[in-house]
Formats: C-alpha cells, sequence, structure tokens
C-alpha cells in the first residue's frame, strides 16, 4: 500500500483528474498496466495533462493509431487505437485537449487502452484506478 500511495500523491501532483474520455466514460476494464474503455467509434479522447505529442500514428505495431504524449516529471501517456488523430508530433497540448476519436485500429471492436508511464515503466492500473 505505501507504493502505491506514494504513486498517488505522484499522479496528484501531475494534476489527473478526469478519465481520457472525459468525465461521463464508463469504468475502465484493467488490464495489467492498461485501462480499456469500451466506447462508440468516434467519442473524442483528451489528453490527461499539458505536454508534447511524440507519436501521431500506426507507429507501432500492435497498437493501431497511437497518439504518445511526453509530460512533465517523466510522464507518458499512451492512447492507443485511435480511429482519427487530430494532432501532430511535436505539438504541444493542454490538458484536456482533443488529441483524437476513439477508434478500432488493430483491434477488434472500437476501444481506447490508455496507459500511463513514468520514466518509461507502465504504471499499474491499480494505481490508476485512484483517478479514473
Amino acid at each position: 500500500h505505501r507504493d502505491l500511495h506514494k504513486e498517488y500523491r505522484r499522479q496528484r501532483q501531475m494534476c489527473i483528474r478526469d478519465s481520457p474520455l472525459g468525465k461521463k466514460s464508463k469504468m475502465a476494464v484493467k488490464d495489467g498496466a492498461w485501462l480499456i474503455f469500451k466506447e462508440s467509434k468516434g467519442v473524442p479522447i483528451h489528453s490527461i495533462n499539458a505536454g508534447r505529442v511524440v507519436v501521431s500514428g500506426p507507429d507501432i505495431p500492435g497498437y493501431g493509431n497511437l497518439v504518445m504524449i511526453s509530460h512533465s516529471d517523466g510522464y507518458l501517456s499512451l492512447y492507443a487505437h485511435c480511429d482519427q488523430i487530430l494532432v501532430e508530433i511535436g505539438e504541444d497540448v493542454v490538458r484536456g485537449a482533443k488529441i483524437a476519436r476513439l477508434g478500432n485500429s488493430e483491434a477488434a471492436y472500437p476501444m481506447l487502452k490508455f496507459q500511463l508511464r513514468r520514466n518509461g515503466v507502465p504504471l499499474s492500473s491499480k494505481s490508476l484506478e485512484l483517478f479514473f
């Protein structure tokens, strides 16, 4: 529990308040270090915090259309299986910015697969549930 509490404080400093799909999104399914949001195709996806886009497109096999945003303090957020991507590599985004639309690229059904990493290490979905 001590590690979860430390991660909770770190993420609170990052100001994560809403899920990438907003306050009205359905509950996410935990899958290892991923949170999987099952919603309708086309639902807007938002950046969880300010940062710079470092991946935008189908650059990494298995993730479909992927948006990856580098945030302060070594955080990196990943938004996989997007339909339409609305940001480009190098673009600075603010917290809550619309970055993509939910889709099913390289997936069997429409979903957003979300992951948060710190210093390159994926955070457990259990620690993320404290925020979403």
